[in-house]
């Protein structure tokens, strides 16, 4: 490890399965399911009519007119998780002096800002240019979320935008620790925010046959590792927390959830959307993030997979598990957090390591669901259908994104 060690001070959360640190927990250990039926459009001729949503989030519950007005729904999201995430590690952004806002950055990943993408779109086909919001080209820049999270929070450091795809969180979460580390700010807000769920990406994502087709069964139809899988099922979310050297937040008197301890990314080189089938670029991933850590195989407790539900990758990443951690291999518990939430495209890493954080201070790992069919590609413990008590120090986090993008994160418990 080069440099400080990284804590994260602060969760805000907007998931299918709980808005809210609490919420999202309970979600979690009680195995819940965000999948349901689309109902806002007319589905017919899609492929795949299912996705894990935010149904409770009311955006007028938490921003001004204007705000909604300005913002598609990746923004909006960003902006709550942003503001729960500033409340949960007791800091009020308007405290925040000059030589504080100046120290604080704010990094997310994301894929694209599809709402208001699809909102335009239909605005000009359906009702004429005139009818597409001034907006628009604003909104439509992938660093629109980043940006509106840095006026939220008061933030004029560095305000970056990490797009790679599936692990676009996992990067950033990765870039957040290197400027922490590198002393180039005191405080990060860094995670990820998406909102794909809109017909252009439902019907393109299904059209590529990436989406799980078992449309009579929603809340059940995202079966990470099991042998019935048939891809995955799209969701939605958002998950940005506060990064901070151990130093400045223990002299604060801050909570700590755990430590940020190491990051690794590589590329395949090899194609769009089929993994490496050797998987040596993904575990060079792995092993680099545990080394970044100070920490090897023997280590590791958990891990918290990428596990998205289709065949390709769940079967790949199987592999690459099993060649890392060695003999140890059928002793460490793997679990699939996209199982209850969905797959949330660049916001999923993110979520998925508030979950492990959040997991590890209950002393329980979160289950697998909908693990029905055993799969001899898919053999080790996936922690199937109830949450499980087990003490974790270490829990190591893969993210593969399509375009050959791996990154991985390892956490250590407070």
């Amino acid at each position: 490890m080069a440099g400080p060690r990284v804590v994260v001070t602060g969760l805000g959360v907007l998931t299918p399965i709980g808005i809210g640190v609490d919420a999202f927990t309970a979600g979690l250990l009680a195995g819940r399911s965000g999948g349901v039926a689309i109902d806002d459009w007319d589905t017919a001729g899609w492929r795949s009519t299912i996705a894990c949503r935010i149904r409770d989030f009311r955006p007028e519950r938490w921003l001004s007119p204007r705000q909604i007005r300005r913002m598609d729904r990746t923004g909006q999201l960003g902006v709550v998780a942003a503001r729960l995430a500033m409340a949960d590690a007791g800091l009020d952004p308007a405290a925040l002096d000059d030589e504080a806002r100046a120290r604080t950055a704010v990094v997310t990943g994301t894929c694209a800002p599809m709402d208001w993408v699809w909102i335009a779109h239909e605005a000009c086909f359906t009702r004429g240019p005139r009818a597409v919001p001034p907006t628009t080209v604003l909104a439509t820049f992938a660093d629109a979320a980043a940006a509106q999270v840095a006026i939220e929070v008061g933030a004029q450091g560095p305000c970056v935008t990490v797009s790679t795809a599936c692990s676009s969180s996992a990067d950033a979460l990765g870039y957040a620790l290197l400027l922490l580390r590198a002393g180039r700010c005191d405080r990060v807000v860094a995670g990820g925010v998406e909102a794909p769920v809109v017909p252009s990406a439902m019907i393109a994502f299904g059209q590529a046959r990436a989406l799980s087709e078992r449309n009579d069964a929603p809340e059940t139809a995202s079966r990470p590792f099991s042998a019935d899988r048939d891809g995955f099922v799209m969701g939605e979310g958002a998950a940005l927390m506060v990064l901070e050297r151990e130093g400045d937040a223990r002299a604060r008197g801050a909570r700590v959830y755990g430590e940020l301890a190491g990051y690794g990314a590589t590329c395949d080189a090899h194609h769009m959307t089929v993994p490496d089938p050797t998987g040596a670029p993904q575990r060079r991933a792995l092993e680099a993030a545990l080394r970044d850590a100070d920490a090897g195989v023997a280590d590791v407790d958990w891990v918290n997979a990428h596990g998205t539900g289709t065949p390709l990758n769940d079967a790949s990443e199987t592999r690459i598990l099993r060649a890392l951690l060695g003999p140890r291999a059928d002793a460490v518990p793997v679990s699939a957090t996209k199982s209850m939430t969905g797959h949330s495209l660049g916001a999923s890493a993110a979520i998925e390591v508030a979950a492990t954080l959040l997991c590890m201070r209950a002393g329980q790992i979160h289950p697998t669901l909908h693990l029905n069919e055993p799969d001899p590609a898919c053999d080790l413990d996936y922690v199937p259908h109830t949450a499980r008590a087990h003490a974790v120090k270490l829990a190591l986090c893969p993210s593969f994104g399509f375009g050959g993008h791996n990154a991985a994160l390892v956490l250590r418990s407070a």
